[in-house]
């Protein structure tokens, strides 16, 4: 296995994000032919007031990720993701 090829995240208890859960996963194929795996990776989200399951099935929703390696855009996505979050999750 090769180190670069897996997705790392900050820890935070439950990787907490603005009053959700979120499940930071990286899509993958594995195949008789290798692996494919996504450059983005993807979250699964549900408020913290809910049950604690992020499932499709558990009214969890997915979203993409961004990565900031700097720093610089920190609080500028989180606005973004929650404003996006509210919308989802009052659809």
């Amino acid at each position: 296995a090769n180190p670069e090829h897996y997705g790392f995240q900050k820890y935070t208890p439950l990787s907490e994000m603005d009053g959700f859960i979120v499940d930071i996963r990286n899509l993958a194929n594995v195949s008789k032919s290798g692996v494919i795996t996504a450059e983005v990776p993807w979250g699964r989200l549900t408020p913290k007031s809910g049950n604690g399951l992020v499932n499709i099935a558990a009214e969890g929703r997915e979203s993409a990720l961004l990565v900031d390696k700097n720093d610089k855009c920190h609080y500028l996505i989180r606005e973004i993701f929650r404003e996006r979050f509210k919308q989802v999750l009052n659809q």
